[in-house]
């Protein structure tokens, strides 16, 4: 497909020939139609929890796949820029998700995370 066409020359640019060619070997072995790149760079204005920051990350989800920003400590503007490669098996329903959440079961404090975003 043409989204799939012009992954190569992007990751090559952004990653190096060599890791281009082991995404290329994922995708025949797979039978993944494409990579999504996707670039995270902030997020602005979080509300604060009612006594505390936030230590806000990012879950990425296409299809069934899902990645994870890392967490940034005490901020309501957290900064990121940070780059995630998803395979993506059905591009026409594969649906892009991203949600901001606090990071409360890393801290010890909850069983899951709040979504905040």
């Amino acid at each position: 497909s043409g989204a799939a066409a012009g992954w190569e020359e992007e990751a090559a640019a952004g990653w190096g020939a060599d890791e281009a060619s082991s995404w290329g070997s994922v995708l025949t072995r797979r039978r993944f139609q494409s990579i999504l790149w996707v670039r995270l760079h902030e997020a602005r204005g979080l509300k604060k929890k009612l006594l505390q920051t936030r230590d806000p990350y990012v879950r990425i989800k296409v299809g069934d796949r899902e990645e994870c920003s890392s967490a940034k400590t005490n901020t309501m503007n957290p900064v990121w820029e940070e780059t995630f490669g998803l395979l993506v098996q059905d591009e026409v329903n594969d649906d892009l998700e991203l949600a901001v959440h606090q990071n409360d079961v890393a801290q010890g404090r909850y069983l899951f995370d709040d979504k905040i975003g």
